[in-house]
């Protein structure tokens, strides 16, 4: 079984990100691979382990992708492909289904396998708009996934409050996955060592056979006009009622507006406090 998984490079959420003049500030922060595209590549090892076959991880991204390719490499994906020309530089979820779209028309592939989302964005639009690209039927939030010899798949999803469906179909296919379907494997050292030494291919807009008009901003259904920190929630200042006295109005703003509330302490053997507590509960129509 031959299997294709599209990563995405994103900002590790342990990075303190600033945005001056409207953009985040780069310098210093450090990325990682998207966790629920972790998840795919996990997923599409132990399928490899369990039918054989090959994995093969696309990302799209600059130079610095270079090293999530190589963390997926070291779980054990066995090819990466990085594309990356200046011109994609900016570029919504639809140009990038788009990029991933010219890259795997190439490729040989029964399975793709992406993130539900992304960590970053959250936008959850590439896959499904990847798969209508290519032609192939597509399921998202799996959580739970077997192939049999006879290439059906079976995919449980999540729905909402916690239901749960069944899904049956053929390859090819391409799956968008939630983090719960599996949990990364830590690769070992001789691994990590092992994937730096491999070639990951690079591939730029014309050898994609892509336009300047189809990517970027420029092919971009849709664009960032504008990044701001989040604002502080302001607290609401208490302030006491002018019915009060002068005397229980300094008192109400020395408490913040916090009122005492009454309680009562059970004393006694365990029989008589189980009794009033059995009784009080009663009485609050707690119990019957």
């Amino acid at each position: 079984m031959n299997i294709i998984v599209c990563v995405k490079h994103v900002l590790s959420a342990d990075c303190a990100i600033k945005v001056e003049n409207g953009a985040i500030n780069k310098r210093g922060l450090h990325y990682v691979v998207n966790p629920y595209d972790l998840t795919a590549v996990e997923e599409a090892v132990r399928l490899k382990e369990s039918h054989g076959g090959e994995v093969t991880v696309v990302c799209v991204g600059p130079s610095e992708a270079e090293e999530t390719i190589r963390s997926c490499l070291a779980i054990g994906a066995d090819k990466g492909i990085r594309l990356w020309d200046d011109a994609f530089e900016g570029s919504d979820s639809y140009v990038t289904a788009v990029i991933l779209a010219q890259a795997t028309k190439s490729l040989k592939y029964d399975l793709i396998l992406c993130g539900q989302k992304a960590a970053d964005t959250e936008g959850g639009q590439t896959g499904t708009i990847l798969a209508e690209m290519l032609g192939i039927p597509v399921i998202t939030a799996g959580v739970e996934l077997s192939v049999s010899e006879g290439g059906k798949v079976t995919i449980q999803r999540e729905l909402e409050k916690g239901n749960r469906e069944v899904v049956e179909t053929t390859i090819p296919l391409l799956l968008t996955v939630e983090t719960g379907l599996s949990k990364p494997r830590y690769p070992k050292l001789r691994a990590v060592f092992a994937a730096r030494k491999k070639q990951v291919e690079t591939r730029d807009m014309k050898s994609l056979g892509l336009a300047p008009e189809q990517v970027g901003i420029k092919g971009s259904k849709t664009m960032i006009e504008a990044l701001s920190p989040p604002k502080p929630k302001l607290k609401k200042v208490f302030t006491p009622s002018s019915d009060l006295s002068a005397e229980e109005r300094i008192a109400a703003l020395m408490s913040g507006g916090m009122t005492r509330k009454e309680s009562e302490f059970l004393e006694g053997s365990p029989d008589s406090v189980a009794s009033t507590l059995l009784k009080f509960l009663q009485d609050e129509k707690f119990l019957e």
